[in-house]
């Protein structure tokens, strides 16, 4: 993969295959997390459970035994038996099965994320968010997939590092905030910070006032807090 495959990428799977490595564990758990809360109302109580046990994990804050009890929990919630997708002569049944089906796959994705292996973790997770196409559509787009990865990882092929004259109290402060708080609408006023601060990386400036969704992991988030 080179720099124009990265940033023109439709293949989220390719995507972490690329930037699986031991350094970047904690990011590619990070990036199953954001899959998983993708789906939002498709995930149940328990599903957004053992995302916050993964999470926590992934950041150090979660054991292997809470993981593992998390994809205990997950895994006796998964349904049983499993929804039909075709009737009796072959056709397949939307409307409700098509609908219990989709519930199904978030129930698994949920699963796949408890993995202790961050990068099967992350695959699984791509895997079955596209499963479901049969039935009218992705639990979470492709696309969706890409952004996601774009803002955990940023371009790989162009590494940013930050002035330690840029970190001052304000912008470091404003970072913690934003990442403990999971208020990325903050990230424009971040940027103004670092501005001021004197940073005049376009990179990094644009990246906190793109209009876009942004998770815990991102690139220039991380690179404040030293992550």
């Amino acid at each position: 993969m080179n720099e124009y495959d990265w940033v023109a990428a439709t293949d989220p799977q390719r995507m972490i295959r690329f930037v699986a490595t031991p350094r970047t564990t904690r990011k590619l758990r990070l990036f199953a997390c954001a899959c998983c809360r993708a789906m939002g109302d498709l995930l149940t109580p328990i599903g957004r459970a053992t995302v916050e046990v993964a999470e926590a994990f992934a950041e150090g804050r979660a054991s292997v035994a809470e993981l593992a009890a998390a994809g205990d929990t997950a895994h006796a919630a998964l349904p049983n038996p499993w929804p039909e997708l075709e009737d009796a002569n072959g056709d397949h049944i939307f409307g409700t099965a098509s609908t219990e089906y989709v519930l199904a796959y978030a129930a698994i994705a949920a699963l796949a994320i408890t993995d202790t292996n961050a990068y099967h973790a992350a695959r699984d997770v791509i895997a079955h968010a596209g499963s479901v196409e049969e039935v009218g559509g992705q639990l979470v787009p492709e696309g969706r997939l890409v952004d996601l990865l774009h803002d955990i990882f940023g371009n790989p092929f162009q590494p940013v590092n930050l002035d330690p004259q840029w970190l001052t109290p304000t912008v470091s402060l404003l970072a913690r905030g934003i990442d403990a708080e999971k208020a990325f609408d903050r990230l424009p006023i971040l940027a103004d910070a670092l501005e001021e601060a004197g940073c005049d990386h376009p990179h990094v400036l644009a990246h906190c006032r793109e209009h876009r969704d942004h998770v815990r992991g991102c690139w220039v988030l991380d690179l404040v807090l030293g992550e």
